[in-house]
C-alpha cells in the first residue's frame, strides 16, 4: 500500500534502495528473467558496445571484480568537495558565486570570450622571468 505524503516518499525510497541493494550483486540475465517471470515492465536495450566487442561474452568473475573493486575506492579524507551555493544571478546550484553558464553567458555579452573557460593566470616564477618584475605566467 502506497503511503502519502513526505513520510510515504521516505519510506518508498527507502524500499526502493533495499531492492537496488539486492539486485547489486546480480547478473543481468538474472534480473531479465526475474522481470519476465513476474510479468515486470522493464527496460532492455543492449549494450551499443556489444557489436563491436572482442568477446560475444564476459567473464562472470570479471563483472563481479570490477563491481567489487568500484566499492573499494575510497576518496582521501583531504579531498573535500566543494560547498554549494546559490548563483548570484540565476539561483542555480554552484559552487562559485556566479555558475558556469551565468559566466559565460556575461563573457559572451561584454566581448571577452575567454570569461569563463580560460584558467585564471597564477603569479610566479619560470622560465626567463624573474619574480621581481610582476609579471605572470598563465599554466
Amino acid at each position: 500500500m502506497p503511503l502519502d505524503g513526505e513520510e510515504g516518499a521516505t519510506r518508498n525510497r527507502f524500499y526502493l534502495v533495499q531492492i537496488v541493494a539486492y539486485w547489486q550483486y546480480s547478473f543481468e540475465k538474472d534480473i531479465v528473467m526475474y522481470a519476465r517471470l513476474n510479468k515486470l515492465d522493464y527496460f532492455y536495450t543492449e549494450c551499443v558496445y556489444a557489436p563491436d566487442s572482442y568477446r560475444q561474452y564476459s567473464r562472470p568473475e570479471s563483472i563481479l571484480a570490477l563491481i567489487h573493486s568500484g566499492e573499494s575506492m575510497v576518496i582521501k579524507s583531504e579531498v573535500a568537495l566543494p560547498t554549494l551555493i546559490n548563483c548570484n544571478r540565476c539561483g542555480y546550484i554552484s559552487s562559485q558565486p556566479l555558475c558556469k553558464a551565468c559566466l559565460l553567458l556575461e563573457g559572451l555579452n561584454t566581448g571577452r570570450t575567454d570569461l569563463g573557460v580560460k584558467k585564471k593566470a597564477q603569479k610566479g616564477c619560470g622560465g626567463e622571468s624573474s619574480c621581481e618584475d610582476g609579471t605572470s605566467n598563465a599554466f
